[in-house]
């Protein structure tokens, strides 16, 4: 589970941004929409539970909404950002480069390092971790945890080269000997299988999801999940039935297709890679659709699935991550969710992390989309709506939750923001004029 992320100099970030997934103690809206504090559950024989303490509940989802180019994707691209430096760090040989994007509309930032700070429950233990670096190496780092409720080290790094340990010191000092200045401590200590890192880094590793491109959105995840597992192929069935999408039934096989069989030009893609691979898996996908014949009699049309709208296949190759996501207790980050899909159809799927009854591993939802509908008090609470918007002086990407504007009771969380009262909206000012 995600508490609190906080990040400068990367992208439009420039500094002080901060987004938090703890709730209001003065919001007793939606309490569904909670996941409350010392609340305890099995999840795959470990045990998973907000331990921050009774009280202290985290949210389940929340929205991020904002103009055109105010900062909304490089808010969830951040989280994806520090997910692939971390988990990718360990491959990092001596003279690589970290990637490293700074705000670039301040010279001086091309010269600071990239701070950041996140807070995090892995396995009922809390969690805070950060670091700060530039493309050459690290500077700072840290890892923080709170075993049985108080925060104790577990390293603290300085000036790249000196560490400072309060448990196990002989081990960590011999695995910081080993640790490139381009390195993280978290990555190197990981695969050295030091148990007190190992499951902060899996918490990047496996808990964190983050699609931030249509692209990264594939049906080859929902269609392989499902022909290994049947129970889950007829629940994403029901779900894509519910969605009236018109389809009743799908098959999906992955079949290894040798590499003598392949086409030619893939094979010389193969041939210059650095992976050498023996055979491919051909993933075929059929839609079944309710149709009739010369009598007006029910028959199933099969479709290639390339045939669908556009609509459904996003919808399709969405529900494999969602599903993964609230059996696991993963923390799901995807940008513009409401791109090609109707309004009902995305309501749908917060509600199904909002919903204690389908969300029981805890999963977390982090979202932006343009669509003012799921700006709605009835689906999500003050504390779950977030804005961005970027400083028209510094370019610098801002962001608030809509908790922070004071407003009376009852009033209408869309209405609101498209008139302006919430900021985060497009300058239009004029606009009109460039095309009279």
């Amino acid at each position: 589970m995600l508490i609190e992320f906080n990040i400068e100099n990367y992208l439009s970030l420039k500094e002080g941004f901060s987004f938090s997934l703890v709730a209001s103690k003065s919001d007793h809206s939606l309490e569904k929409n909670l996941i409350l504090g010392e609340k305890a559950i099995n999840m795959d024989g470990g045990i998973t539970r907000n331990s921050l303490g009774k009280g202290n509940n985290l949210l389940r989802s929340a929205a991020i909404y904002g103009a055109n180019a105010s900062g909304k994707s490089n808010s969830l691209k951040a989280l994806g950002y520090l997910k692939h430096i971390i988990t990718n760090s360990i491959k990092t040989m001596p003279g690589d480069q970290i990637p490293f994007y700074p705000f670039k509309l301040d010279k001086k930032c091309l010269n600071k390092p990239c701070k950041f700070n996140i807070e995090f429950i892995y396995e009922g233990i809390r969690y805070n971790y950060g670091a700060s670096f530039t493309a050459k190496k690290v500077i700072n780092e840290y890892l923080y945890y709170y075993p049985k409720g108080s925060i104790s080290t577990i390293f603290e790094r300085v000036n790249t080269k000196d560490y400072s340990f309060t448990v196990d010191k002989v081990k960590q000092n011999r695995i910081a000997s080993d640790t490139n200045e381009n390195v993280f401590y978290l990555a190197s200590s990981s695969q050295r299988n030091y148990d007190k890192t190992i499951k902060a880094f899996k918490w990047f590793k496996e808990t964190l999801a983050v699609i931030v491109s249509p692209k990264e959105i594939s049906i080859g995840f929902t269609a392989e999940l499902v022909s290994k597992n049947e129970v889950l192929k007829q629940n994403i069935k029901k779900a894509l039935i519910y969605a009236d999408l018109g389809i009743i039934d799908f098959e999906s096989k992955v079949e290894e297709v040798p590499y003598e069989e392949l086409p030619e030009e893939l094979k010389k893609i193969i041939d210059i890679s650095e992976k050498k691979l023996d055979s491919l898996n051909h993933l075929d996908l059929q839609i079944f659709h309710k149709g009739f014949d010369e009598e007006h009699h029910d028959i199933t049309i099969p479709f290639e699935f390339s045939e669908e709208s556009d609509g459904t296949q996003k919808m399709f190759s969405l529900m494999g991550p969602w599903i993964d996501a609230l059996k696991k207790g993963i923390v799901l980050v995807i940008d513009e969710l409401d791109c090609e899909l109707h309004p009902l159809l995305c309501e749908y799927l917060i509600q199904m992390f909002n919903s204690p009854e389908s969300n029981t591993s805890n999963a977390q939802l982090i979202f932006s989309a343009h669509n003012t509908f799921l700006i709605n008090s009835e689906l999500l609470r003050r504390d779950q709506i977030w804005f961005t918007e970027k400083n028209i002086d510094t370019g610098n990407t801002e962001i608030y939750s809509l908790l922070e504007i004071k407003q009376r009771q009852g009033v209408n969380f869309e209405k609101g923001y498209l008139k302006g009262k919430y900021g985060a909206i497009p300058y239009l000012k004029g606009f009109r004029d460039v095309f009279v």
